[in-house]
């Protein structure tokens, strides 16, 4: 079967599309990491991970995923920046691999 072709209203928004994303961030962090505990680097990696964050690219979408999107519990980008600065303000010998961020209410 033909994957199906993309136009206007194809969603790139699917479940699978984002599953596949996660893994595939999750292993390049893992990757560094391993990289840089063999090389006894002090350099710390994060894989940040916010749910639904409303800026400016969400109000420039049209269609059938801006309607989906405005229905979701949002971030504000405020928000996702405190989530950064905490992980960088952690004690030299505190490593934080994953932090999930999802607004209240967002659906799992």
């Amino acid at each position: 079967m033909a994957a199906p072709r993309c136009g206007a209203k194809c969603s790139t928004l699917t479940a699978v599309h984002l599953h596949q994303r996660g893994r595939q961030r999750k292993s390049t962090t893992s990757t560094d990491t391993s990289e840089l505990v063999q090389q006894k680097s002090r350099i710390k990696v994060t894989s940040i991970s916010p749910g639904v964050v409303r800026t400016e690219f969400l109000e420039g979408m049209s269609g059938d995923d801006k309607d989906l999107i405005r229905q979701l519990p949002y971030l504000r980008p405020e928000a996702v920046a405190d989530a950064i600065v905490y992980v960088l303000s952690t004690d030299p010998t505190v490593q934080i691999t994953e932090l999930t961020i999802r607004p209240v209410g967002e659906p799992i």
